[in-house]
């Protein structure tokens, strides 16, 4: 077995120690060289700051790497599985010992890379049994033998250490090719240590997740972090975690809250090329140590072929820090690939981002109320069949009412049901146009929006009918066991309103087609230019304001396609590649070029937060991510925001604003509260908050007076929008960098069973070392009804009331924002006066941290601006307000660059 046996990580020198059998193996780095500065965007927006430099800069002690399997190679009987069980995986072989084995070991420096690999010179049996015939007896694998070459690689001047698996997959009879799917595994472990309920480990799942207690959390126990026998297939609950999807980036990281400094073992990758990766974590209690492992699928994983290696380099590193350092030591990574991130960022009047986006105020939602929404029927959702599409008429109405009590100029939207029968069946068919929504969208141009499509416009279903998109057939989806990936829908005959025949369904079978190429004649057949330019011609033919299109699940259902006649880049094989991700990259290049041909500042719209797609969208919803996964023993932190707050706008849905307070659901106590920390959590995050809207005749401000509870929450957001409205807000949180929150003795308290929230969210943003924003935001009110706890024991119910108004004690290390000793003002900024010279509070730092007492009254944001004094000369450029900004030259267009989405895919 190869194994880890000992070993560790520091900044300075990295010590691994490899078991073979008896023999043992050793490969320690040479001196790293001096680490440099983190790279910040183009715009040179200040220092890095202590935490980035904790985390690349100051040697730390040694993380202890566990006894862990480094490698395993699993193959998978293509031939023992049909349509009726095809995910049952028969018989899957894990190749991690070979025994005995020679094993060949070298090592040297190459460039200043120090490696050591470990060759299994012979070949050995893959497959289990001894039968002579191509297949064993009692139905397993086809005869084939493997070779394997493990190597460890660090390099001067770099700061961790790569892993690198090569396999090479025989049949015994060189004439038939092989008949298995098999994939590569690399992991590495740490071993723990001290009290399991203070570590923790932090997984840029979506936004960002801290999961407590890694050994016995539910999450790493089972779904979706552990990866079973069967291949990551999309339709799968026990899949692991895969990237792009559902983790945003290419990291994950461990340490023990309890220890001062803590050491941080940090894992990923550094995948240029975004390949599809499942990720996957493995506690092990009783060593105890815990080990993550990342899987790779070869292009060609059915073909006989020559030696196949990861394609990307697995590292580990330790840092010092936690969460917050380990998305900052990312960063520094992160920020140098021109392939995906953008030149500038997005407050940069250069850029290619939307002008539109830009200076919005608000970002929202648009979607009829369900039929007979009179009253208690209406639903707090935006989503349903039963939708009153009459009720168009007032959203011009309802929006002015936003405008006016929020006091904003311009809200960017997106808006759903614009369309006859799109939502309801997902079936691609976008036509014809409601005429109740052509009649009465607003035509104003402080009232921007996106129409809805779902990803089954773009590649994703077409409907299994004659005559419709025939050609697109051609793309449909095999997966690995050569089954057609299909489903059984439903499909509206009638799509009216409130007409009876809403129900009136059809069945409709639809096929996956392989939406991950970059084949010219694959995007051509399901013809996305021409459903952009036909519907976007369409609805400004109306005088319309389209600013934009939303994509909705964009960031998810990355696969691969096992269909031999499909011409899947680079070099035609099924299985592994980029293809997938590479295709939807350029699907989203070619859509908005098209689109900017006719709208000079058009935008793209997507749910979830994925890195492949940045430099193409400009606001990503986060409906499945911070404020609405479902989470037991997990905190949700703003991870991604801290490497890429600078480049995208963030949003969510949550309850419209507009809902009628005799709605049952408003009666709760408790649901009005999650209801206000959702908003406030997402403030927290991102800086932002949504004003969905559910139309129907009763609008916002005559909704306001009728219920005490709704009524605080209203006055909550319109408080929360002063102060995002404030220009520092603008400068230096919806653009600046996203900061290490200070630290408050904030009250924390139990919601529901399980699940304990703050009642005032901190965070700080802006620019290291010039000017900082602090903002803190409370959700809660000493006068609310109280809340349920229900602790363990005894088991009874026990009000709690909500904290309300806080008096809290701010600890300030200005060293964390870039700031040297010296003296320092903190600004109350007063959304009714911003310039109030009597708000400024001095400080001065001395280079330990500094106690400052702050209030926060209750439903409420209150923002500070720290900054040297006297202030530098150097300022920030702030982006223009709307009725600042320039008028476009007549005949402007803007298009995206036509520099390819990323390198050529390997």
């Amino acid at each position: 077995m190869t194994a880890f046996t000992a070993g560790s990580i520091t900044n300075g020198l990295v010590t691994l120690r490899f078991q073979h059998n008896d023999a043992e193996f050793q490969l320690l780095s040479i001196e790293r060289e001096k680490q440099a500065a983190e790279p910040e965007p183009p715009k040179g927006k200040g220092a890095p700051t202590k935490g980035a430099a904790r985390a690349g800069v100051k040697p730390s002690p040694a993380v202890p790497l566990a006894a862990t399997d480094l490698w395993k190679v699993t193959l998978f009987d293509r031939n023992a599985a049909g349509p009726e069980n095809a995910y049952s995986i028969v018989r899957p072989s894990n190749v991690t010992v070979m025994d005995p084995l020679q094993v060949s070991v070298s090592q040297g420096v190459d460039e200043g890379r120090f490696t050591a690999v470990w060759n299994v010179t012979d070949w050995k049996d893959a497959s289990p049994g001894s039968d002579s015939s191509d297949t064993d007896a009692d139905g397993g694998f086809p005869k084939e033998k493997l070779r394997v070459a493990l190597s460890a690689r660090a390099a001067a001047g770099q700061d961790v250490c790569e892993l690198d698996l090569e396999t090479e997959i025989k049949h015994a009879d060189a004439k038939k090719p092989l008949t298995s799917v098999y994939r590569l595994e690399l992991r590495s472990g740490v071993a723990t240590s001290g009290d399991q309920d203070r570590h923790v480990l932090a997984v840029p799942w979506y936004l960002g997740v801290l999961l407590r207690r890694p050994m016995t959390n539910t999450l790493t126990a089972s779904y979706p972090m552990v990866a079973d026998e069967r291949l990551s297939h999309p339709s799968s609950n026990t899949k692991p975690l895969t990237h792009p999807g559902q983790i945003s980036m290419q990291w994950m990281a461990f340490y023990d809250e309890d220890v001062p400094g803590q050491q941080t073992y940090f894992w990923g990758t550094r995948d240029v090329n975004f390949h599809v990766k499942p990720y996957c974590v493995y506690p092990e209690p009783k060593t105890p140590a815990l080990a993550c492992g990342v899987q790779y699928f070869p292009p060609g994983n059915l073909a006989e072929s020559g030696p196949v290696s990861f394609a990307f380099p697995v590292i580990l590193t330790a840092i010092e820090g936690d969460w917050f350092d380990a998305a900052t030591f990312y960063r520094k990574w992160a920020l140098q690939q021109r392939s995906w991130v953008p030149d500038k960022t997005a407050d940069d009047p250069d850029s290619e981002f939307s002008d539109e986006v830009r200076s919005a105020d608000l970002l929202g939602s648009v979607a009829p109320a369900p039929c007979n929404a009179g009253g208690a029927t209406i639903s707090l959702g935006l989503q349903g069949v039963h939708k009153d599409y009459d009720n168009f008429k007032f959203w011009k109405q309802e929006w002015k009412d936003i405008r006016s009590f929020f006091k904003v100029q311009k809200i960017l939207g997106r808006v759903w049901y614009w369309d006859q029968d799109s939502f309801e069946s997902n079936t691609g068919e976008w036509f014809p146009i409601r005429k109740q929504f052509l009649e009465h969208a607003p035509k104003d141009a402080s009232m921007l929006w996106a129409p809805y499509f779902h990803p089954s416009s773009y590649c994703t279903e077409v409907k299994d009918k004659p005559g419709v998109l025939d050609e697109a057939m051609m793309m449909k989806v095999v997966d690995e066991f050569g089954v057609l990936h299909q489903s059984e829908g439903k499909h509206l005959r009638k799509s009216s309103g409130c007409d009876p025949a809403v129900d009136d369904m059809e069945p409709l079978t639809t096929r996956k087609l392989c939406h991950g190429t970059n084949d010219p004649a694959s995007l051509q057949a399901t013809n996305p230019l021409t459903y952009t330019l036909v519907v976007g011609k369409n609805l400004l033919s109306s005088g319309m304001k389209l600013a934009g299109l939303y994509l909705d699940e964009y960031h998810i259902g990355e696969t691969y396609c096992y269909d031999a006649a499909h011409a899947h880049p680079p070099e035609g094989l099924p299985g592994g590649g980029t293809y997938w991700v590479g295709g939807k990259r350029t699907l989203l290049l070619r859509v908005k070029q098209a689109l900017r041909k006719f709208v000079p500042e058009a935008y793209l719209w997507i749910e979830g937060a994925s890195e492949p797609y940045l430099p193409l969208v400009e606001v990503c919803n986060l409906r499945y991510g911070f404020s609405s996964a479902s989470l037991r023993d997990g905190t949700k932190v703003p991870a991604f925001q801290v490497v890429y707050n600078e480049y995208q706008r963030f949003t969510n849905n949550v309850p419209p604003v507009n809902v009628p307070p005799d709605t049952p659901a408003l009666q709760n106590p408790s649901t009005m509260l999650s209801i206000r920390e959702e908003f406030a959590e997402l403030i927290y995050a991102t800086g932002e908050f949504p004003v969905d809207s559910a139309l129907n005749e009763a609008t916002l401000l005559e909704h306001y007076g009728q219920n005490d509870l709704y009524d605080k929450t209203l006055d909550m957001l319109q408080a929360f929008s002063k102060v995002l409205q404030l220009q520092a807000v603008r400068d230096l949180i919806r653009f600046g960098r996203r900061l290490r929150d200070p630290l408050t003795d904030v009250q924390s308290f139990v919601t529901s069973p399980g699940v304990q929230k703050q009642a005032v969210y901190a965070s700080a943003h802006g620019v290291p070392g010039v000017k900082v924003a602090l903002l803190f935001v409370n959700w809660t009110g000493a006068d609310d009804a109280p809340l349920l706890q229900i602790p363990i024991e005894p088991k009874a119910v026990e009000p709690k009331p909500s904290p309300g108004p806080q008096s809290l004690e701010l600890t300030l290390d200005l060293a964390d924002y870039g700031f040297a000793e010296g003296e320092y003002k903190l600004d109350l900024v007063d959304p009714e006066n911003p310039e109030d010279p009597d708000s400024s509070e001095p400080l001065s730092f001395g280079g330990e941290p500094i106690q400052h007492p702050i209030e926060v009254p209750a439903r409420s944001a209150r923002l500070y601006v720290l900054e040297p004094v006297p202030t530098p000369a150097f300022e920030i450029k702030p982006s223009p307000r709307p009725e600042e900004r320039p008028a476009p030259p007549a005949g402007r267009t803007r298009e995206p660059s036509k520099r390819p989405p990323g390198p050529p895919s390997d």
